[in-house]
Formats: C-alpha cells, sequence, structure tokens
C-alpha cells in the first residue's frame, strides 16, 4: 500500500462519517479484524465458565468439538481476510468478508453455548448456517485468486509458485470444510434419504455410521494441513518471498513450497479416496508384534508439507524488514517474527515431533487402547496436541500475522513487546508441558502454557485496537 496525502486520508474519514454504524465497523480491514480477534479471544477466555472440558483426555466429544469449530471460525475469518488484503484480491471477496463475517462467526459462537447434543437443533443449525456463510466466502476467495492473474493482466503461466500453492491450499481447506458438512450430513440425519447411497455404500463395504466416520477423519486430517500450509505460504508472501529473495535462498524457498504442494495433492488423494471408499490407509516402516508399530502414510505426506514448511521459511530470516534493517540480524531480533516463525516450528514439534515416536511404539502406547501399558498416555497425546497444533498455535499463526500486517503498514513507532513475548512463552512452555503431560499424564505445566498463549492472543486484539488510531485504519481492502 502506498502512502496516502493528507488530503486523500481527510477525504476517507469524511466517507466513513456519512456511513451506518456496521458500515463503519467493517469498511476498514482492521476494524472488522479487531471485532473476529476479540470475538475468538472472549470465547476463549469464557470456556472453562460453559462448561468445556478441556482437559479430557482423548478426542473431543460433541460439545467440545462444536465449541472448538466456533473459535476456529473466525480464525479462518481472519486468514480470508489476510489472503484477500496481501494477495490483493479485494472486489466482491471484500464485500462478503465485510457483511458476512461478523454475522456468522456470531451466530455460530452464541449457537455453540447450547450444544450438548445433536439433539439440540436449534443452536446445532446456528453453527451450520455460519459454517456455510464461511463456505460463501471461502467460494469467493477462491474465484478472486483463480482470477487474479487476468486482474494483474499477467499470464497464469507467469505467476510465481507462491500464487499456485496459496491457491492450491485455499482450496484443499475448502474442500475438507465440504468433507465437514457431508460428515455432519451423516451424524444429523443419517444417509437413507439420499437415492442411491446405500447401494453404494453396501458395494464397497460400507454402514452408514462407518461412512460418516470416514468421513469426519478425511475432514479433520485434510484441513490443519491445507490451513497451516497456505498460512505459510501467505506469511511468505507478506515477508516478500516473491520481491526480496534471490539466488540460492529463492531456490530453497521454491524447493519448500514445491515440497508442500507434493504433500499437499498427496494427502488429499489418500483422504478423498479413504472417506468415500473406506480404503484403509496403508501403514509403512512397520515392526512389532503383527506390524503394530509403524508411520501412517497419510501422516508422511502431511510431514511433506511440515518439511516443506521449515525449507521454505528459513531463507526468510534473510530478508529483514523495511524500515528497520535489511539484514538477517533485523529479522532474528524481532520479536514478533520470531514469535511467527514459531508458531510453525513449535505446531509442527507437538504434533509430529511428538506422534511419530508414538507411532513407532504402538506396541506401549496401545492407540489409546487398553490392556496396553501406555494407553493413557496415548489419550494425553490426543488431546494435548488437538489443543496445541491443531487449536491454539493454528490460531497464533494466524492472529500474529494479522498483527505483523498492520503494524508494518502504519508505520507506527509502537513497540509490539507483550503480545510476541507472550505468545513466545506460552508456546514453549506448552509444547514442553504437552511432553509432560504424555509421559507423567501430568497436564499442569501444559495449560499453564496454554493459558499464556490466550494472553497472547488478547494482547494481539489490544494492539489491534491501538493501531487502529494510526494510519492502519486507512488500509483499504484494494
Amino acid at each position: 500500500m502506498g502512502s496516502k496525502s493528507t488530503d486523500e486520508i481527510n477525504q476517507i474519514k469524511v466517507k466513513q462519517t456519512s456511513l451506518g454504524w456496521y458500515d463503519k465497523l467493517t469498511t476498514s480491514p482492521i476494524n472488522l479484524l479487531i471485532f473476529v480477534v476479540s470475538w475468538a479471544t472472549i470465547l476463549l477466555v469464557i470456556s472453562p465458565l460453559v462448561g468445556i472440558p478441556w482437559s479430557q483426555l482423548g478426542d473431543f466429544n460433541f460439545r467440545t468439538l462444536m465449541y472448538y469449530h466456533a473459535i476456529m471460525l473466525p480464525t479462518v475469518g481472519v486468514l480470508i481476510c489476510l489472503v484477500s488484503l496481501v494477495m490483493n484480491v479485494g472486489g466482491e471477496v471484500s464485500k462478503l468478508l465485510r457483511y458476512s463475517l461478523i454475522p456468522a462467526i456470531v451466530l455460530a459462537g452464541l449457537g455453540s453455548f447450547f450444544i450438548f447434543s445433536i439433539t439440540d437443533t436449534i443452536p446445532v443449525w446456528m453453527q451450520i448456517v455460519g459454517m456455510l456463510v464461511l463456505d460463501e466466502m471461502a467460494i469467493a476467495l477462491i474465484w478472486g485468486l483463480m482470477m487474479l492473474p487476468r486482474k494483474l493482466g499477467v499470464a497464469y503461466r507467469a505467476m510465481n509458485l507462491s500464487y499456485w500453492a496459496i491457491t492450491l491450499f485455499v482450496i484443499l481447506a475448502f474442500l475438507a470444510a465440504i468433507f465437514g458438512h457431508a460428515s455432519g450430513v451423516g451424524v444429523d440425519w443419517g444417509w437413507g434419504w439420499i437415492p442411491g447411497i446405500l447401494t453404494y455404500l453396501t458395494s464397497q463395504g460400507l454402514t452408514g455410521t462407518s461412512f460418516t466416520a470416514n468421513l469426519i477423519t478425511s475432514h479433520s486430517h485434510e484441513m490443519l494441513p491445507s490451513v497451516m500450509g497456505g498460512t505459510v505460504v501467505l506469511t511468505m508472501v507478506w515477508f516478500g518471498y516473491d520481491k526480496k529473495l534471490e539466488g540460492g535462498y529463492k531456490m530453497a524457498a521454491d524447493i519448500g513450497l514445491a515440497i508442500m504442494i507434493f504433500g499437499g495433492l498427496v494427502y488429499t488423494i489418500l483422504y478423498v479416496w479413504s472417506g468415500l471408499t473406506g480404503w484403509p490407509i496403508p501403514t509403512i516402516l512397520t515392526g512389532g508384534p503383527g506390524g503394530v508399530n509403524g508411520l501412517a502414510l497419510d501422516d508422511l505426506s502431511t510431514g511433506f508439507v511440515a518439511l516443506g514448511s521449515l525449507i521454505a521459511i528459513a531463507p526468510l530470516a534473510t530478508i529483514g524488514i523495511e524500515g528497520i534493517g535489511t539484514s538477517i540480524r533485523s529479522s532474528i531480533r524481532d520479536p514478533l517474527r520470531i514469535s511467527i516463525f514459531l508458531s510453525w516450528i513449535l505446531a509442527i514439534i507437538s504434533i509430529a515431533g511428538v506422534g511419530y515416536p508414538i507411532e513407532f511404539n504402538e506396541v506401549f502406547y496401545g492407540a489409546g487402547v487398553p490392556p496396553a501399558a501406555g494407553y493413557l498416555n496415548d489419550l494425553a497425546f490426543t488431546r494435548a496436541h488437538l489443543l496445541s497444533g491443531f487449536f491454539i498455535f493454528v490460531i497464533l499463526a494466524a492472529f500474529l500475522l494479522a498483527l505483523d500486517i498492520f503494524y508494518r503498514k502504519s508505520g507506527s513507532k509502537l513497540h509490539l513487546t507483550l503480545a510476541p513475548a507472550l505468545a513466545i512463552a506460552g508456546m514453549l512452555i506448552t509444547v514442553t508441558g504437552e511432553a509432560v503431560w504424555v509421559i507423567t499424564l501430568n497436564m499442569i505445566i501444559f495449560f499453564v502454557g496454554w493459558g499464556i498463549c490466550i494472553l497472547s492472543i488478547a494482547s494481539i486484539a489490544y494492539y489491534l485496537f491501538v493501531l487502529r488510531r494510526s494510519a492502519a485504519s486507512q488500509i483499504e481492502w484494494g
């Protein structure tokens, strides 16, 4: 965004003054993001008060799962906003964001307070409608990305690898959402009312229950690497991958992106085929009695996204920060940039770094099923990595990036020390606590770190509000 003259800024202020209250709230992207980040913060803070059992071992129960979605919806909404801003998509996407995002997340959030079982029809439908509205925004974003080369007057073949990577991961995340909606159909109504579906399930050796379970697995496992992969690529673009990296650094980043794209395509094929047919994803490098130890092929393919992101982000540290310094020293000494890097790295450690060793020791862990000696330890890992790498670290990655974008664009001299410091401390303590929880079944350290992460998210909302008073309020959708 280029700098605006005093007259241009005054014209914008006059225009905003004449708007209605809702338009005033959303006409500037930072206003919308302040509301969304604040809303997610409120849901996190009050979650114990509304009875969400975060500390239970094992997978989420239905109530916790629906509340989890109510918090992740604002996170996805923030990412859609950031893609629109950084990629300069604008147009109809920004209009849909302005008029749809707040109603969608509020509806889903309020509904989640009253969801205890699938029979709570009205609140369940409140959340479903919120999700469908978010789908509307995702479709508009995909269309905007697909039309972006034409908007720029550039041939598709001239677009760099980051454009193709971010478009791919947005599409894959939307595909995961479709699988989630399909599984919701199975949970809510079953499959018998759809013509021909029972015949198809019989031909695949599936029951309605097993088909729904397969779709749920494909949805959840497809969504996280797609969202995190897209966040990593978006951050690369914002940091200047396509404009400032040269030579070997650019080649390394491209190699990382290529590995991420490959992993995304592979795990999508696996999850789509497994979800629709019930095909069991094979385990490789097996060992132990009955071959129970080993790495699931889908975990290997999602690991390619993690590996590729680690390779891709390393050259970003050499870019530096405009206005502060162009050397690697300016980047690695900036706490906000460090916290963004760590949000991806520690998410990988919390999932793969802890999960891979467990997969190769299933004789002890027993996939969380007794009478295996370590089945409770496995259930502790299931809950811990859902709350860290699948949840709080994803939120931090998105919200810290939003803060970085508006902070750099605003040209503010504000020292953003609290949010990144809390994020770094919280994530490090959370990962350490995860290891302690899995080994000793003591969860105290984990939730101390988790709580600090929530404080960091609250401070991000505060900093965005402070930045709103600066030139950040004049940043437009594009």
